[in-house]
């Protein structure tokens, strides 16, 4: 998620293959959301549901809920501002 928030920029890639950079659109720099990742992390606790997952060696927890967030426009993706 915090990929698409607001002034987030990342060099890491999101595939890694090999070490191989072969794969521009392997780097996740396309804002699709108006909020930045503080604003979006405040509302954790009151829009996030914590769920304690027992019995698993790989999967610790989930949280499920609802953001209300503001999308902006990213053409590449067909996303219209103010949505």
């Amino acid at each position: 998620l915090e990929r698409l928030l607001a002034k987030v920029r990342t060099d890491h890639q999101i595939l890694n293959l090999l070490h191989l950079n072969f794969c521009p659109f392997c780097y996740a720099n396309f804002q699709v959301f108006a909020e930045d990742v503080p604003t979006v992390q405040a509302m954790y606790p009151t829009q996030l549901k914590f769920l304690q997952v027992n019995h698993s060696s790989q999967l610790k927890s989930v949280r499920i809920g609802t953001l209300k967030l503001t999308t902006v426009d990213c053409p590449y993706f067909g996303i219209e501002a103010g949505r």
